[in-house]
Formats: structure tokens, sequence, C-alpha cells
């Protein structure tokens, strides 16, 4: 059984060693794994790394981190496609446990599974959620994400799926994940209850705080306005949609917000409830409902 590592690369020679070595150190017959390095024209020890490493490195000017992406799943050639980023790592038994599932369960197209969030020197270990993409398709509200690094495709299955969308610099891989769950029929899944890789947050992260925050925010925003209005959408996934449109319009006015006289922001909030009611019933609770 072969796996296609996908590596998306641009300057990550700060942590790109730990990401090489940890395909390296794979519990994992090597002749089984390729790995696949879509470099954006780094200007630094990036692709030096990646040829010292043995990968298979193809650099060219891209567009987006998705654009790099579809690249490489149109390359692979493994029965099993992992997105690793630069500055994440497997863990060693990563691909080994996923073979396993897949002889258990010859019919799964995708494998989940948790992972460690490595942030200002401390370890995390974060649980994916049980029947996240069953959650999706009924409409409940509340945590349904599962990160790419964990979530591991058929590459048949991802394919079919479609390209990552390129319209958004973050979420392309949200739009993914609700396009999964839209599936019909449902995709096999299995849910491991293993940690498969580390996920590194640093200064450097398309998604850390601050300004990246709110870009996020409005990504999300636009891109669950498009589900949650489209009616060639099953029902319970427009209604998922509709809660992280909501949830995450109140995020981003809360932070909108900050600083200004309390009374204000209470109104703010009345504002936000009344308008969005009008979407349908549940406005309140997706306010205060995580997503993440």
């Amino acid at each position: 059984m072969k796996f296609s590592i996908v590596t998306p690369t641009l300057n990550a020679e700060a942590y790109f060693g730990d990401c090489l070595r940890s395909v390296r150190d794979q519990d994992y017959p090597r002749s089984q794994v390729e790995h696949i390095v879509l470099d954006g024209r780094s200007t630094d020890r990036t692709v030096e790394m990646a040829r010292e490493a043995g990968a298979q490195i193809h650099v060219a000017q891209d567009g987006s981190l998705y654009e790099a992406l579809n690249k490489g799943i149109a390359l692979a050639r493994g029965e099993w496609i992992v997105w690793l980023n630069a500055d994440d790592t497997l863990k060693p038994d990563a691909l080994g446990r996923v073979a396993e599932a897949s002889e258990r369960r010859p019919k799964a197209e995708l494998v989940l599974g948790d992972h460690e969030l490595l942030r200002d020197g401390r370890v995390e270990v974060i649980r994916s959620p049980q029947g996240a993409l069953d959650r999706i398709r009924s409409g409940r509200r509340g945590r349904a994400w599962v990160i790419p690094l964990v979530a591991i495709y058929r590459s048949r299955t991802l394919r079919d799926l479609g390209a990552y969308t390129t319209r958004y610099r973050v979420v392309g891989d949200l739009d993914m994940w609700l396009r999964t769950a839209a599936r019909s029929p449902a995709l096999d899944v299995v849910q491991l209850d293993r940690v498969l890789g580390s996920f590194r947050s640093h200064s450097g992260s398309l998604s850390l705080g601050g300004k990246a925050t709110e870009s996020i925010l409005r990504e999300t925003i636009d891109l669950s306005a498009r589900w949650a209005a489209d009616d060639q959408v099953p029902a319970g996934v427009r209604r998922f949609a509709r809660f992280l449109l909501r949830r995450n319009a109140y995020e981003l006015r809360a932070r909108e917000m900050q600083g200004r006289p309390a009374w204000r922001r209470k109104a703010e909030t009345l504002l936000l409830w009344a308008r969005w009611s009008r979407m349908g019933p549940g406005a309140l609770g997706d306010f205060f409902t995580n997503f993440y």
C-alpha cells in the first residue's frame, strides 16, 4: 500500500528539517512512501533540504497554498494522500496505523486521527470530535473540525471530491471539509483514537492571531454564506453552514467592538441577533457555540 505525502513550501527552512525527518523515520517501508514537495520559489535552503532528503521537489511560482496542493494531488501515485505542511510532523507510526485501518476496512475512504498542538513551548493533545461529518450532515451546531494533517483521504476519493478552491487564502480546507460532509453516499470513515501528527503554531503561521484571525473570520463568513445559500447542498449541511456564518459574524463583530463601551457592545449583539434571526431559528445558540 503506497502513500503520497504532499508538502507545499515557501521559505520553510526554520522547521522543515523536523518535517522531513518525520517522513524519513516512518515505521513503514520507504519504497511505499513518496514525499512530494511543491515549492513556491523559496529563497532560503528549503529546496536544498528537500533534495537532500530524497523528496520529489517541484519548484514553480504558484498563486496560493491550495494551488500548490492541487498540483501535488495530481502528481500523487499513492493509494492514500497525506497533507503535511512544512512546519508540521507525523508520528513514526502514523502511516502504519492508517495502513492497518485500511486493511481492516478495505472500503474505507477517509481515516481520521488526533493531533498534538505545539504552541509556546507547550504540547496539547487535541482529540478529533467523534462523528464530525455526521454532525455536519445532520445540521447540528458545535465542534466538527478535523485538521487536514490527520484527515487522510484515499486518493481516488479526494480527486472525486474535486480540487481545493483557490478562491480563499486560508479556508479552502474548510470548503473541502464541507464538500466531504455533503457527499452522497456518505464516505466510509475510520476514526483512530491515536495521535498521528503534530501541528505547530508559530509567528509565521497563516492562521495565527491578530489580523490573521480577522482575515480567517472574513473568509469563513464568505464561504459559509455561499454554502448556506446553495439549495443544491443537503439541508443539514446548509444548516451547519448557517451556524458557521452566524458564529463567525458574531466573533468578528466582537473583535471590532473591543474597547467600546459595554452598552455599545450589548446593543451590537442585539442587532446581530435580530439580523441573523431572519435566516432561521437558532441564532442565539449559534452566537455562543464554538466550532473549533
